[in-house]
């Protein structure tokens, strides 16, 4: 016999690391837990996650330094697409498959579509020495600008994913918020814990650095020992979200739209056409975006490593005889230049996922040198 005065009124799951390969997270998370309310105020704890635009780090420590905006480009006509999270009437893109849940964004199906691409910006944690867990709505503070050719009023969408980056390369999607320019100010009241129902919704100025705070949706959810979380920054998330046009609105008025339709909107009197944005992230001492992750239990966080040099990488193996793998902890675009020891160029390639195969078999036996650069010269 069940007395229900003694059942809980919230039955949630904590998802953890499964199959991992690291013998240290056996046991950890997985486990169904039971509380009265949700979320859990007495037993979190809000800890900030810092962007570092210096290297595109992810961590506790807040940036001292000031260092340039990361920039990136979103074209309404070609959005990114919507990969896992809570879509179950959406179907993938590619494999029609249910578009829902973790689904690994790493896999070279997805990755293209939703995480390797130009506007998409990633930000990476040092390696998680003991598990994390995270259990409530994460919330993001986010400074960031957006400019359209010839300036003046605009207005544009900001997406974040949290992802778990596991030991052998797959990407798992965890959790997303969105915010939209002009409805900053309601945002940022269900941000502070009071909805604001009367709050004024009005466009962005091209150029001008908001500050854009955003409640994400709840999540619990353990990372694992020796894993990394990343942070997504897009502007799109199609078709879960319309692919935003990038153009001011009038009071009161909406314009949707499909990717490619060929609709346009009249803004006072003026007819306008969907337009591409160029998105400026701010993560440095001035403008100190960050994650606001609600903590459950530990009230440290340990790490493994740092992540203190703009580009980081491994090569394998050394010494090779037909084939080495690079991986690097960003996507993006690296130059790999292959050198002989005399210092003559052998061959340069472009890299653009954190995981390359490079084939050496026609090369002679010898000593060989590897020069990588980041988009940015380092």
């Amino acid at each position: 016999v069940i007395d229900f005065q003694d059942v809980k009124n919230v039955r949630f799951y904590v998802p953890g690391p499964v199959n991992d390969g690291v013998e240290a997270n056996a046991g950890i998370g997985n486990y169904w837990l039971e509380r009265d309310s949700f979320p859990l105020v007495n037993e979190t704890e809000e800890v900030a996650f810092y962007l570092n635009n210096f290297n595109q780090s992810f961590s506790p420590f807040e940036p001292s330094d000031p260092f340039d905006p990361i920039k990136y480009t979103h074209n309404p006509n070609n959005p990114v697409q919507t990969i896992g999270g809570g879509n179950l009437t959406l179907r993938t893109p590619v494999t029609d498959k249910t578009n829902a849940g973790p689904l690994d964004l790493s896999n070279p199906v997805y990755e293209p579509l939703t995480m390797d691409r130009p506007d998409v910006l990633s930000y990476i944690s040092p390696l998680v020495e003991d598990s994390l867990c995270m259990i409530g709505y994460p919330k993001m503070k986010l400074f960031a600008s957006s400019e359209v050719e010839g300036g003046g009023p605009t207005d544009t969408d900001f997406f974040v994913r949290i992802v778990d980056v596991y030991p052998d390369g797959r990407e798992f999607f965890v959790s997303e918020g969105a915010v939209n320019g002009r409805a900053r100010e309601y945002a940022r009241s269900i941000y502070e814990g009071q909805a604001n129902e009367n709050a004024l919704y009005s466009n962005l100025e091209s150029g001008i650095v908001y500050e854009l705070d955003f409640k994400m949706m709840p999540i619990a959810y353990t990372f694992g020992h020796q894993h990394r979380i990343k942070i997504l920054i897009s502007s799109s998330n199609y078709p879960r979200y319309q692919s935003h046009h990038n153009l001011p609105l009038n009071e009161g008025e909406f314009f949707r739209r499909l990717p490619n339709d060929g609709q346009t909107y009249e803004f006072n009197g003026s007819e306008m056409s969907p337009r591409i944005a160029e998105q400026n992230i701010f993560g440095d001492s001035r403008y100190p975006s960050r994650l606001i992750i609600p903590m459950f239990g530990k009230k440290t966080i340990n790490f493994t490593d740092e992540i203190d040099k703009p580009l980081s990488f491994e090569i394998y193996p050394n010494p090779t005889f037909n084939e080495i793998y690079i991986k690097t902890l960003f996507r993006g675009n690296h130059q790999m230049t292959l050198y002989n020891i005399n210092g003559k160029i052998i061959r340069q390639l472009q890299l653009k996922s954190t995981l390359s195969f490079i084939d050496l078999s026609d090369l002679p036996a010898g000593v060989y040198l590897i020069e990588l650069k980041d988009a940015k010269g380092y």
